[in-house]
């Protein structure tokens, strides 16, 4: 259930009409993270991707939604505060795992360090993109 949240939609379809995919599977990496199974997590995402033959279809697809969804939610007040209310998860919270989860390679919790090497590149923006996706305070 959860890959297929994570591949329902892609940045580019990303509407008010579906956006409550992705919101639902970060439910998903909240819960996981309060378990400390966020890493367990990741990687059985890896391996399905591996036995798969689609390295990065679901890993990189979600990185790249939730870089969107960082800039989205920074600007909309009202939407954080909904998004709050109706999980009686702390907009904190949300932004936390979001964080994690778009961290650098590094970070064992990171989508980045669940990819290959080689293909991290390819999701991971450069040094001045990243300033541009950051969100503003």
């Amino acid at each position: 259930l959860l890959r297929n949240l994570m591949t329902a939609v892609s940045v580019e379809r990303l509407s008010q009409d579906n956006i409550c995919c992705l919101n639902t599977s970060l439910v998903f990496f909240i819960q996981a993270r309060r378990r400390g199974e966020l890493g367990q997590y990741l990687r059985a995402l890896q391996r399905w991707e591996e036995e798969n033959f689609a390295v990065g279809s679901v890993l990189g697809n979600f990185r790249q939604l939730l870089l969107f969804w960082r800039r989205y939610y920074v600007r909309r007040c009202r939407d954080c505060l909904s998004l709050e209310h109706s999980c009686a998860i702390c907009f904190g919270e949300w932004e936390s795992v979001v964080r994690d989860l778009t961290g650098p390679p590094d970070s064992p919790v990171s989508l980045l360090h669940h990819l290959p090497a080689d293909r991290r590149a390819q999701y991971w923006p450069d040094e001045a993109d990243s300033r541009a996706l950051s969100p503003q305070r």
